[in-house]
């Protein structure tokens, strides 16, 4: 989830600051001290004063290479708020390529949508700068609550074999879930398909629509900022990617985990470029997607039938995305 720091002119009011919060700011900025006693009672939320601040956040202004070698030198646990006078694209895309914590400051929703999307990973978040209540809510919005697309493909299935009993993981999500939504899981990194929740009506168990039962235990599922974490990482509180039959995202949080032993299915896939395996709970309640947005129970499913998945290159370092020659099978 990218971040939104928003600083507060002097004359702010109860109700902006409760909006801010309501709609998810990750911080607050503040000239002094004065008159914020309040909101440390209101919420937990960062608060930070402009005189003062930690030294893993600073202010800098893009004007030359020299600064982004200054920058590129620093820690990458450190947070850089950033400006430029002369240029911001060629930069900020040298900046994200090193997955350094940089935000940008923004005046506009059009700048923040911008920025967000270089390099199609964007910055790690935008500073709101001196911009009236309604601009401000409305780019902390269009972050917070905007959807965001990814690209599936379609993969047809081309075996289904009975496996012995194994961990499964069903993941209780805070949120509900909709007809043609679920969660990208997969045997592989590069293949996570999409397995739906629990919402499809049966005479023998009520429906559990925040509910995806994802699968093996050893399984990647896809959480935020295109990273993954295997099944048996997860834990109350953690952020998951939702994504629906047409590649619309939003992030939501695990409520709990369920691990149970189960009689599992080898689900062994196509697509236009290799084979690659799924292995889920053999059950009534458990769904793949198709390109129409209909799930697909797994004791329904015939050879031929198809269903979406996510495809990545390259392959994964403790969940990160990166470039380089691996292959699991």
């Amino acid at each position: 989830m990218k971040k939104v720091f928003v600083e507060l002119k002097p004359k702010y009011s109860k109700e902006f600051i409760i909006e801010l919060i309501e709609n998810g700011v990750d911080a607050l900025f503040f000239n002094n001290e004065e008159g914020v006693d309040f909101i440390k009672n209101l919420s937990i939320v960062n608060l930070f004063f402009k005189n003062n601040l930690p030294q893993n956040i600073s202010f800098l202004e893009i004007n030359s290479n020299d600064d982004i070698k200054q920058i590129t030198n620093e820690s990458k646990d450190k947070t850089f708020i950033l400006k430029s006078n002369n240029w911001k694209i060629i930069p900020l895309e040298n900046l994200i390529a090193q997955n350094l914590k940089i935000l940008y400051i923004v005046s506009t929703k059009e700048e923040s949508d911008e920025v967000i999307s270089i390099l199609e990973k964007g910055v790690y978040g935008v500073y709101i700068e001196n911009k009236d209540n309604i601009e401000t809510i409305a780019i902390l919005k269009s972050i917070k609550k905007g959807i965001t697309n990814i690209k599936l493909s379609i993969a047809k299935i081309v075996e289904i074999k009975k496996l012995l009993i194994g961990d499964r993981i069903c993941v209780d999500t805070t949120t509900e879930l909709s007809y043609s939504e679920g969660a990208l899981v997969g045997v592989y990194s590069n293949e996570l398909v999409l397995v739906g929740g629990e919402i499809l009506e049966n005479e023998y168990i009520e429906t559990r629509p925040f509910r995806i039962n994802c699968g093996a235990i050893s399984s990647y599922i896809m959480v935020d900022d295109d990273k993954t974490k295997y099944l048996s990482e997860l834990k109350t509180g953690d952020t998951i990617l939702i994504v629906n039959y047409k590649g619309e995202t939003r992030l939501t949080n695990v409520a709990r985990i369920k691990q149970e032993k189960r009689p599992l299915l080898q689900i062994k896939l196509l697509s236009d470029k290799r084979e690659f395996n799924l292995i889920l709970q053999n059950a009534e309640t458990v769904s793949l997607i198709d390109k129409n947005g209909i799930p697909k129970t797994v004791s329904s499913l015939l050879c031929g039938d198809e269903v979406l998945f996510f495809e990545s290159s390259g392959g994964r370092h403790f969940g990160m995305k990166i470039e380089e020659t691996i292959t699991e099978k």
